[in-house]
């Protein structure tokens, strides 16, 4: 997935888990929580910053304000097809709205009985994890 589409996918996500944690103004009434009946979510511009490689701004998104954020860019030098993988967790203090994207994980799969010999379960090939010895059902 490119850094745009997981940035938009991200950002949609934010947004959609704000509006679900959301309650309607009746709720707040019977709870005895009356808010104001215009809340506005303000986001801020927050930069990924690839502190273990490059050392520049791998990756630009909007966090809302006031929420608590840990993220990072990843290297791991044996993963040709893969080498870095950034992790954002953007989440709310005052409730249990969180967000969190996940690593893209690169996987081999063949069913070339040869290749299988070479390159077990669990090994490496190009950096991406086998995970099946034989595969009938690709011959």
């Amino acid at each position: 997935m490119k850094t745009k589409d997981f940035l938009k996918l991200f950002i949609s996500a934010i947004i959609l888990l704000n509006i679900m944690s959301c309650k309607s103004e009746k709720e707040n009434v019977t709870e005895g929580k009356i808010k104001n009946k215009t809340s506005v979510l303000r986001f801020n511009k927050k930069n990924l910053i690839d502190k273990q490689g490059t050392g520049i701004v791998a990756a630009t998104y909007l966090a809302p304000e006031g929420w608590e954020i840990e993220q990072g860019v990843n290297w791991d030098i044996n993963n040709v097809a893969l080498p870095a993988n950034a992790k954002i967790i953007v989440t709310n203090p005052e409730t249990s709205a969180a967000l969190e994207g996940f690593p893209n994980l690169v996987f081999m799969v063949n069913a070339d009985t040869r290749l299988n010999e070479q390159y077990p379960a669990g090994s490496k090939y190009f950096g991406a994890t086998v995970i099946n010895k034989n595969l009938q059902f690709l011959t």
